[in-house]
Parts: C-alpha cells; sequence; structure tokens
C-alpha cells in the first residue's frame, strides 16, 4: 500500500491516468444507454 502510494506520488500520469478510469466508465456506460435506450 505505501509503495503504490509512493508510485503515484513519483508518477503523476499514472495518478491521472487511474482518475481518468471513472470518467471513461461512466462515459462508455452514457453512450451505451444512448445506443440502446431502456424499454418503457
Amino acid at each position: 500500500m505505501v509503495f503504490l502510494l509512493l508510485s503515484l506520488i513519483l508518477n503523476p500520469s499514472l495518478f491521472k491516468f487511474i482518475i481518468s478510469i471513472p470518467k471513461f466508465v461512466h462515459s462508455t456506460l452514457q453512450i451505451e444507454q444512448i445506443n440502446n435506450p431502456p424499454h418503457v
């Protein structure tokens, strides 16, 4: 865990990448909802 924190501090690009993963997943889910709207 400490090693992970140190690597994040030493590698900000990795930190940004990890932060961008949830945003990417969220946008992908939104795209799927647009392409496949829920059937009412």
